[in-house]
């Protein structure tokens, strides 16, 4: 990179912060409520703070994604920063498909009135549907199904059997101009999700600040909308008794708990704040590289995330809340006789609230376009993730060839967004919730692993800077016992957690079984081809190169935050290298060499 190059951060820290609403994109998926709460906020300030701290600070302070620190610092393990990318990649996958469902229910909320969804005499309607909430206290037979659902399953996915039943792709009949068409829609919203994803990182992460000023406003008050639609419109006492519900413990008393409760809210707060906030698979360090290096940067933007996480990672629960309860009451329901968690939340039973309660379809609309922006957020920096590293790699090439830059980043965010685009259209078939459901049963498998193995790789990278020996020392050890936490709870989770395979009492068969363990060791083997690699591109002797790989690569020890050190010419003047020059002594990435000092 040209000298100063990288020195102009990407985003100021007014941008870091809007991008920071991005984690609350699943909070969608999920109503907390009394212990799981206080859970969350426990794991946010115990478990999270070590590792964003890191490498938010790294990235910034060396200008290097997680794969270009490593292979600074620590070359043999930069395979680690690999497989981070790749499990990345793996998780944007089947997550693009999921902001194609909700792009369609944003159009579909408004296609018809009533609510496609909310009557029970269409063509995908069986004997046993009901317009509203199935109570459990009201008589219904057992085999009764709210509309809603049954809309989005036997319509919207028309879903087969099993995953072994693809039998192509939904084609919708919900309208007579959609039934006309010849081409399945739903792969079409996919691929027009990351072409949208695309264009907004295709020129870097400088445009993408600018975007961010517009899209994160936009998503926040279409929820703030919708919220305060929900007060104002909606009765009182359902609301209140909905908020009560989320914010208090029964009886103020843990004993109220049994032991499976207390384990299965632990397990859903930790497996939610461990993949919503940008923890382990490689985001950090970019976005700390993007905001850059000042001390002031480097060290409030941790800061700024968890304050925007603990402000906001609340506002869909309190967004769906005046609904969820009017819908209750209303049905003469019980909170455990509608879904609350997974997409059967926002699909199932934000949908019947939406039909039930007569919601004005505009509000619906915000409602899933909403979810639909602070996924894209998420998709543009997993992308932008995966783009930086690889054009860092890319960049001493393109830099001998003189070739243009940003041309290139252009066509390598397209081809990776055509790889993940290609890779997800199975997620698009009528048997797409089968291959969710294996997505995400595989890549939180293993997390253990990548927890582990991040933890060695960056503390050792920490260790080597010149940050000062306190903080080094305090943080060096919350953060090994956050991870050591961390990973305790993926390993139980592991052994004594369920995630056998299934949908809706569909078991998935051996073969599927062994296909979910492949995929779970898939981003794994990048750790032996990285280390590999690290080993053959060094010098000498084979076991002077494997030696050399545990030790920082002499060519980059030369790179002080991006820039490239020139050596002091013994006849230049002292004040040349004095306060204000572009190469302050006391910034020295190596112990100064007194025979190479000017005289």
């Amino acid at each position: 990179m040209a000298d100063g190059e990288t020195y102009k951060p990407q985003w100021n820290l007014v941008e870091f912060t809007l991008l920071s609403i991005f984690p609350i994109h699943l909070s969608f998926f999920h109503i907390h409520k009394d212990l799981s709460v206080i859970i969350h906020f426990i794991f946010l300030s115990v478990l999270c703070i070590p590792p964003l701290f890191l490498q938010l600070k790294l990235g910034g302070h060396l200008q290097k994604g997680i794969v270009g620190m490593l292979s600074t610092y620590f070359p043999i393990w930069k395979g680690v920063g690999i497989a981070a990318l790749v499990h990345l990649m793996l998780i944007c996958i089947y997550q693009g498909p999921v902001v194609a469902e909700v792009a369609s229910y944003m159009f579909i909320s408004v296609a018809q009135q009533p609510y496609l969804w909310g009557t029970c005499d269409n063509s995908w309607n069986t004997n046993y549907c009901s317009p509203g909430v199935v109570s459990s206290i009201t008589g219904l037979p057992e085999m009764t199904k709210r509309s809603a659902y049954e809309f989005y399953t036997f319509e919207f996915w028309q879903i087969t059997d099993g995953i072994d039943h693809v039998h192509g792709f939904p084609h919708w009949r919900f309208t007579e101009t959609v039934s006309r068409m010849t081409v399945p829609m739903l792969p079409i919203a996919s691929a027009s999700v990351w072409l949208l994803v695309l264009l907004m990182v295709a020129l870097g992460g400088r445009v993408f600040g600018w975007i961010l000023a517009v899209v994160t406003p936009i998503a926040i008050s279409c929820t703030l909308v919708v919220l305060g639609y929900g007060l104002a419109r909606l009765d009182q006492e359902p609301t209140k008794e909905m908020l009560r519900i989320i914010f208090t413990i029964p009886d103020f008393k843990l004993s109220h708990f049994t032991s499976e409760d207390i384990f299965t809210k632990c397990m859903s707060s930790f497996v939610h704040i461990q993949m919503a906030l940008p923890l382990w698979f490689g985001i950090a360090p970019t976005m700390g590289k993007m905001t850059g290096f000042g001390k002031i940067h480097k060290n409030v933007t941790w800061l700024l995330m968890i304050l925007m996480y603990g402000v906001f990672w609340m506002l869909p629960t309190l967004t769906m809340a005046p609904y969820l309860g009017n819908l209750i009451q209303k049905s003469q329901a019980i909170l455990s006789d509608v879904p609350l968690s997974g997409y059967p939340l926002i699909f199932d039973t934000m949908a019947t609230a939406f039909s039930y309660l007569r919601i004005p379809p505009a509000y619906a609309l915000l409602f899933y376009l909403s979810i639909f922006l602070y996924h894209v957020l998420f998709l543009c920096v997993a992308i932008l993730t995966l783009v930086d590293n690889i054009m860092e790699s890319l960049i001493p090439c393109l830099e001998r060839n003189s070739i243009n830059k940003t041309f290139i980043n252009v066509v390598v965010t397209f081809l990776v967004v055509g790889v993940i685009n290609a890779l997800g259209v199975p997620h698009t078939t009528n048997a797409g919730p089968y291959f969710n459901t294996l997505m995400t049963v595989s890549l939180e498998r293993l997390v253990f692993l990548v927890v582990v193995l991040t933890f060695i790789g960056l503390i050792v990278v920490y260790a080597k800077q010149n940050f000062s020996l306190a903080e080094r020392i305090m943080m060096g050890v919350w953060f090994a016992l956050s991870c050591l936490a961390t990973a305790g709870i993926w390993v139980y989770k592991f052994v004594h957690g369920q995630d056998e395979l299934n949908y809706k009492g569909s078991v998935y068969s051996e073969t599927w079984e062994t296909i979910s363990w492949i995929v779970s060791g898939v981003p794994f083997v990048f750790v032996l081809v990285g280390a590999i690699h690290a080993i053959m591109v060094g010098r000498g002797p084979c076991c002077q190169r494997f030696l050399g790989t545990f030790q920082e690569s002499s060519r980059q020890s030369r790179l002080d935050n991006g820039r490239t050190y020139h050596r002091a010419e013994p006849s230049a003047p002292p004040y040349v290298y004095m306060d204000g020059d572009a190469f302050p002594l006391d910034h020295l990435p190596y112990k100064s060499d007194p025979d190479l000092n000017p005289l």
